[in-house]
Formats: C-alpha cells, structure tokens, sequence
C-alpha cells in the first residue's frame, strides 16, 4: 500500500525507505524463526526414526535366549542397568524398572513368605546412592550423601 502511495506521491522517500527497512528487518526475524522450526522438525522426524528403530529391535529381541546366555556376570549387569530399585513391603516387593511404572510383585512370587526377613548388603547400598545423587539424613539430622 505505501508503494501505491509513493508512486502517486503522497509519502517522502525517508518514509518509504523506513518502511523497505522494518519489512526486510521483519521478513529477515520470519525467514530465521522458520529456519529453526524446520531444523527442529528435522530433528524430531530423526528422533522418531531412531525410537522406531529402538522399538523394532526390542520387539525382536529374545530377552530369554539372552539371559540363558549370560553368565553370572552378565546377568548381575543387565539387572543392574535396568532395575533402579527394589522395595520391600511387609506384603509385597516393588521393582522399580528403569524408564516404566513400578511393578507390584507378591510375596509368593519370589518364594517368600510374610514375616521373611530381606538381606540387604549396606554397602551396596550405599555404592548404589552414591551412584544416584540419594542423600539421606545423619543422626544429627543433617544431608550426607
């Protein structure tokens, strides 16, 4: 519109040439906001490929042949990687898998029976939250990690 109005005479060439510079300014700001959704729609289509990719190879994966397989060593790994944490109840055992919802496990399940006594070995304990940020209170009632 303000081109019609400067051919016909009705706005000064510093008005024109102010009005050129904000819309190159603002077509610049949108050519650059359009630039970074197209590359964080790129990422997101690779991310996406990539989960697809993850997901066809767990599907097919025969965890049961893998664990056959393992020897001892590898075995503790595979638990240790996946299993963030075990918690006894005096009725129950939740197992906390990395990445999903807890697992509520009864007793009877794991071949115990109500009033068992869980081992728990205190230095593993403590390794495992070192490993994990837990901090948990002194006697004096002070964090320690």
């Amino acid at each position: 519109m303000r081109f019609n109005l400067y051919y016909a005479n009705q706005i000064d060439s510093d008005a024109f040439g102010n009005e050129a510079r904000r819309l190159a300014t603002q077509r610049t700001t949108l050519q650059s906001e359009i630039d970074e959704l197209e590359r964080k729609n790129l990422e997101a289509e690779r991310a996406i490929d990539q989960f697809d990719h993850v997901a066809t190879l767990l599907a097919e994966l025969d965890l049961e042949s893998l664990w056959e397989e393992a020897s001892v060593a590898e075995r503790r790994i595979l638990v240790e990687d996946l299993v963030d944490s075990v918690r006894f109840y005096p009725d129950r055992l939740t197992v906390q898998v990395a990445g999903a919802p807890p697992i509520l496990v009864t007793l009877e399940e794991v071949g115990l029976h109500p009033g068992s006594r869980p081992v728990v070995s205190e230095n593993r304990a403590a390794q495992s939250d070192r490993r994990f940020g837990v901090w948990r209170a002194s006697e004096r009632g002070s964090l320690i990690p």
